[in-house]
């Protein structure tokens, strides 16, 4: 048990059926190995001394490989990627149940998938890293659902006299797309040790600049929620290239200028941008009142996003037994799709008691009156899923999915999902993405449909249509066809795209049903103002030496623009800063005498603003001293006041001050004159 713990520390996602499997590789074997032993069973049949670090070692061999890339990359670049495994072995894993010799039983598979928008992988090396022997079988790679598949498979070859390590590796070339607005992507990495499947990895990574943080309050979500000592808030966040962190509030109204109070802040950012969730303690607040809940996500780079919840939670301290709350993750309403089987995946939430839940496929969205898909599964207080199966469904059926939970003390809670999945038994073709969809879509941006399989290109271009229709252009890349609006998008409008179940596959085979969906273009914008820069310091016909900051403020020009300064029609250098900016000037580089600086501001997409100047004079020369004429002896009665006349003069022609250090006299500072009267 002790062992089983420690596995799953190190890897909380292994199933039952992996522990079992590990256990038995890294055991040693009790039988055939000496007399005492002939009767004591062996770890054929899950029994034997197990080999702890080794047990260990590979649970954490099932964790997704490693692929170091930058959160945020550029626009364009080339990138010399590596996806790193992890594999352990023993002393046993080559043993058989009896004790004999059975060698190179392992085999390590690495998979990795990076987006089709991005450069085919190159320059492909599979290797195993490390005190292990393996021959490698890798696989083409190959382009699905949107992605470049790189895949091997590692037959391991040598047997070890102790726990050994290596890293089966794969290294490839590729680079990001050319964008010309930031985005975000994902890619997968995933290992399989002898057909234990392990854990996907997923890396987000934004191209092109900082992409703003997105935060989406989603319980209390609109229902009748009702808090007494607690309530849990859960959000969806996504935030690729920064350590967002999150801070919640309650609010009476959803008006963020009054009245909200803070819940928590500095929380974390979830990293896989999946949903998270926080315990409110609700137990002192009014009874009777309902609050909104609103969400705050920043990153220290843009501004900040929030939002509120869609419904109330109203605080009620009558005690009691707390209803179960359910919620239905899959089917999204993401163009789902089943043929064999469909995987149902949903929250489900009791506070107090096991609740369970039931599932039903409906023929439509409304009145919870469909046909049972399963029932009485336990409800798990968090995520729950079931494999649906619907190989016995009649092709083409719109099957909407919902959930019941029980506690056998409260009502019912009941929730459809956001979408249908559709019943599709085809042999034909299928879509696997496709998109723009949404609101405030670029007007440049094509619409995108990516198949399974290679397609007949006349009959899918003749297929694709839009409402309202719009003249356009097509291109493909393998499985992905694009059609560019001719022009543009209108403005403001929203398209209706339609594949047509009439294209088909290079085979003759038909879609089978057509594929519709929906997009909204942005509003239409006045170009932004050109970036403006003012030069603050030095000020106009001002003479400067030596070393010396160039000061001045900047506007309008956006995420990524950047200051530009020059002395005369020399080079553009870039300053420190936008709002305010400054750079330094050497002036000892340059010629005495006038010169003229320049500055302009750029912005993101290179467009320059006005170029302001200022004109100054360079004076570098040495300073000499002032020279003082000598002052004659006078000869001076006790008691008669004295004046004196100091005169001095300055080759720069500086402005004199004089001073004194005698305790009998002072000096005017001005004029040099001297009055005092002699004392014994």
């Amino acid at each position: 048990g002790g062992i089983i713990a420690t596995m799953l520390e190190a890897n909380p996602y292994l199933t039952p059926a992996q522990v079992k499997q590990i256990l038995h590789e890294t055991s040693e074997h009790n039988t055939a190995r000496g007399i005492k032993y002939i009767l004591t069973p062996n770890n054929g049949y899950g029994w034997g001394v197990v080999h702890a670090p080794g047990a260990m070692s590979r649970a954490k061999d099932m964790r997704p490989p490693e692929l170091d890339i930058p959160v945020s990359i550029e626009s364009g670049q080339v990138l010399a990627l590596e996806v790193v495994g992890s594999y352990s072995r023993t002393p046993y894993t080559e043993l058989g149940e009896n004790g004999e010799n059975r060698l190179g039983e392992d085999e390590v598979e690495i998979e990795a998938s990076i987006p089709s928008d991005w450069e085919r992988p190159s320059r492909v090396t599979y290797t195993m890293e490390g005190d292990i022997i393996a021959t490698v079988v890798p696989e083409p790679i190959s382009e699905s659902d949107g992605a470049w598949r790189l895949h091997a498979t590692f037959r391991i070859i040598n047997d070890v006299q102790s726990l050994t390590f290596a890293n089966p590796t794969i290294r490839f070339t590729t680079s990001a797309p050319t964008l010309s607005d930031p985005e975000t992507y994902a890619l997968t990495t995933r290992e399989t040790i002898n057909n234990m499947v392990g854990e996907e990895g997923r890396i987000r990574v934004s191209v092109g600049g900082n992409v703003q943080p997105e935060i989406e309050v989603t319980s209390p979500d609109g229902g009748a929620a009702v808090a007494d000592t607690f309530f849990v808030i859960r959000w969806t966040d996504d935030d690729p290239d920064d350590n967002a962190r999150i801070s919640l509030y309650n609010d009476m109204d959803t008006d963020p200028d009054n009245g909200k109070v803070l819940i928590v802040s500095n929380l974390a950012e979830d990293p896989e941008g999946d949903g998270d969730s926080y315990v409110w303690d609700t137990s002192t607040l009014v009874e009777g009142r309902s609050f909104y809940v609103m969400a705050v996500i920043e990153d220290g780079t843009n501004d900040a996003a929030s939002s509120y919840s869609t419904g109330t939670v109203t605080i009620s301290h009558t005690g009691g037994n707390a209803p179960p709350s359910v919620e239905v993750l899959e089917p999204d309403g993401e163009g789902d799709t089943a043929d064999e089987t469909f995987t149902i995946e949903f929250l489900a939430y009791d506070p107090d008691d096991t609740a369970s839940v039931s599932l039903y496929w409906d023929t439509d969205a409304v009145g919870f009156d469909g046909n049972p898909i399963a029932r009485d599964l336990e409800e798990g207080d968090g995520f729950g899923s079931y494999t649906w199966d619907t190989s016995g469904m009649e092709d083409g059926t719109v099957a909407y999915i919902y959930a019941v939970v029980s506690d056998g003390q409260n009502p019912q809670a009941r929730a459809y999902g956001s979408g249908p999945v559709t019943i599709d038994h085809s042999q034909g073709p299928k879509i696997v993405d496709y998109g723009p969809i949404g609101d405030d879509i670029a007007l440049d941006r094509p619409v995108r449909v990516t198949f399974d399989s290679e397609m007949d290109r006349p009959s899918v271009e003749a297929a694709i249509s839009t409402s309202p229709g719009h003249a356009g252009t097509f291109s493909w890349a393998g499985t992905i066809v694009e059609y560019s609006p001719g022009g543009g998008w209108d403005p403001d409008t929203t398209y209706t795209v339609t594949v047509a179940s009439s294209a088909k596959d290079t085979s003759g085979s038909p879609l089978g049903t057509d594929k519709v969906w929906a997009f909204r273009t942005v509003e239409a914008t006045a170009p932004p103002d050109p970036p403006r820069v003012t030069i603050t310091s030095p000020s106009e016909d001002e003479t400067v030496s030596g070393f010396y900051w160039i000061e001045g403020t900047g506007t309008d020009l956006g995420q990524g623009g950047r200051v530009e300064v020059r002395i005369d029609g020399g080079d553009w250098r870039t300053a420190d800063g936008t709002g305010t900016w400054r750079i330094a000037w050497d002036t000892e580089l340059e010629l005495d005498g006038d010169h003229t600086v320049s500055a302009r501001g750029l912005d993101a997409s290179e467009r320059a603003g006005a170029v302001v100047t200022v004109n100054v004079t360079v004076d570098n020369t040495p300073n000499a001293p002032p020279e003082i004429e000598p002052v004659n002896d006078r000869t001076v009665n006790v008691g008669d006041p004295v004046t004196f006349h100091v005169k001095a003069t300055d080759p720069d022609d500086d402005g004199l001050v004089y001073t004194d250090d005698s305790e009998l006299f002072e000096i005017d500072p001005s004029t040099g004159r001297i009055t005092f009267t002699p004392a014994e």
